[in-house]
């Protein structure tokens, strides 16, 4: 009995903490996007969403292929993590298509621009298709954003708090650099 509450309790902090990821891996995505929409000045990049797609997507795989299996089948914890793991699955496909969604916007916005013969111009997120993708996408990122931080709030309700939810997404919140102040070095040297 003892080795079954190690293992049940082992499995609901594995949930937690991937569902953690998955929430910290989309509110990056958000960032990212909302950072380039007010720096309309700024270039952006082919490879804007790869690598928060990739870790969407690994935590989304972790998470879905969990075995919780608990004694009780009327455990409130696997019945939230059931209809998560199933809402997710159709829910998250348009976030993880949207890198390829970007993509094909800035190649639209770089023949636009060979077109009107102005070769070498950078693309900016106020550049249409890609203004457009940005906006549809980011609307889709804090939906999921709020369906993830209800999931964790679930979880953290079931285990007692002993997570603290709460005070973990406001660090997670509070901890975010954004991109165009991470590199600014004259800020950080005249500090």
């Amino acid at each position: 009995m003892r080795k079954y509450i190690t293992a049940k309790a082992s499995m609901e902090e594995y949930i937690f903490y991937q569902a953690l990821y998955l929430y910290h891996a989309l509110f990056l995505m958000q960032q990212n996007i909302f950072d380039h929409q007010k720096n309309t000045e700024a270039g952006v990049p082919d490879n804007l969403l790869d690598e928060t797609t990739r870790m969407i997507q690994s935590e989304i795989f972790a998470l879905q292929s969990t075995d919780y299996a608990p004694f009780s089948q009327k455990n409130l914890l696997l019945e939230v993590h059931q209809k998560f793991c199933k809402r997710m699955a159709i829910d998250m496909q348009p976030i993880m298509n949207g890198h390829n969604a970007v993509k094909i916007a800035i190649n639209k916005v770089k023949i636009n621009y060979l077109k009107q013969s102005i070769p070498n111009k950078i693309v900016t997120s106020v550049d249409e298709p890609l203004h457009t993708v940005l906006s549809v996408h980011v609307g889709r990122v804090s939906s999921a954003l709020k369906e993830v931080d209800e999931y964790l709030n679930d979880i953290d309700k079931y285990c007692n708090y002993r997570f603290g939810w709460e005070k973990q997404r406001e660090q997670i919140h509070s901890n975010y650099v954004n991109v165009f102040e991470a590199w600014n070095f004259d800020k950080e040297f005249n500090e």
